[in-house]
């Protein structure tokens, strides 16, 4: 994932509050792991492909659910699960992949099915056969399958459909899926909007799918929203609003939003200002892997900015920012006589 990126609020580099977006495509979700969330555990990766299973386990005692309606759900169950235990390879991760074993005979798509297509494509990604898992996306694609359909369009933007980058094909397919209300296909197709990835650049358009996402409780497009309203970007800045969404993403474990959370924390902005609520989403950003939080946590722990002076820490902190490609934080950890970390 690409290093996080401040963007002040406010023209002019005095009295403006600097939130951290991400730039680029690694913010497309993809179910397979292409783009955006590709450090998942594989027992993760195993669950995010047959979380079928887990679905009958997950279920409310609702015997009406067909089996396409469990496995979306299952869907949205695991992708969230999975964003947000993606860097730890931790004990819930085997129990939850013994789980997956133990049930997947009890609910498995039927073969043929628009839901068998998108498995079969799915295993051949994660074999880095990419031809053939095109090939199982495109049938399920032309039968009607959003995630199908937008699998296809995040292998088109990444290069591996055709081996270049389509951006146009990538834009179709998830607007295809998008109109079909799969937030995931929202999101990417907002971003594309967003970026001018096949289409003309709309943030009105992109606005209205990021909505239409976050809605879906989509933590991207919640972040998303978030950063409009920080930056009043196709919409009327709101600080407060921001901070709403912003939160409802952080809960739901992205680091961005939670060190942006942070940051409204530190400064008042939107909020009350809250040292102690500061450090909480800072920590929890840092855990999750984001620089910004790592380096702000070390700049605090230094300059005794609402907690105790502690150099120790600082630099401990300085180094995961570094770690993670920060260019202030190196320096400052250089400065107090640490040593740079070997990548």
């Amino acid at each position: 994932m690409s290093e996080d990126k401040s963007v002040p609020t406010e023209s002019g580099l005095f009295g403006a509050v600097s939130y951290v977006q991400q730039i680029g495509t690694d913010a497309i979700s993809s179910v397979g792991g292409l783009l955006g969330f590709a450090h998942k555990t594989p027992a993760q990766d195993e669950l995010a492909a047959h979380n079928a299973a887990v679905a009958s386990v997950r279920k409310d005692d609702n015997d009406d659910d067909d089996n396409d309606s469990l496995i979306e759900k299952a869907h949205l169950i695991f992708e969230e699960w999975c964003d947000t235990n993606e860097r730890e390879d931790n004990d819930e991760a085997k129990t939850q992949y013994e789980l997956y074993l133990e049930q997947q005979s009890q609910l498995k798509p039927v073969p043929g099915s628009p839901q068998f297509k998108f498995v079969a494509g799915w295993r051949y990604l994660q074999k880095k056969k990419y031809a053939q898992a095109m090939d199982e996306f495109m049938e399920g694609a032309a039968a009607g399958s959003p995630e199908c359909q937008c699998e296809l369009g995040a292998m088109h933007l990444s290069g591996l459909a055709t081996y270049r980058r389509n951006e146009e094909a990538a834009a179709e397919y998830f607007r295809l899926a998008a109109n079909q209300g799969l937030a995931k296909a929202q999101f990417n197709f907002a971003l594309c909007c967003t970026n001018g990835w096949g289409v003309p650049k709309n943030e009105s358009k992109a606005v209205q799918l990021y909505r239409a996402a976050a809605d879906q409780g989509f933590p991207g497009a919640e972040y998303e929203m978030g950063m409009r309203y920080a930056l009043g970007k196709g919409v009327s800045r709101n600080e407060s609003v921001a901070a709403t969404w912003f939160e409802r993403a952080a809960n739901q474990g992205h680091a961005m939003a939670q060190t942006n959370l942070g940051i409204m924390y530190f400064e008042g902005a939107g909020v009350k200002k809250s040292i102690e609520k500061c450090l909480f989403w800072y920590r929890k950003a840092a855990k999750g892997g984001s620089a910004t939080a790592q380096n702000n946590l070390g700049d605090m722990f230094e300059n005794a900015d609402g907690v105790d002076r502690d150099l120790e820490k600082a630099k401990e902190y300085y180094k995961d920012a570094a770690l993670n490609g920060h260019t202030r934080a190196s320096e400052r950890l250089v400065a107090l006589g640490g040593s740079l970390p070997s990548k």
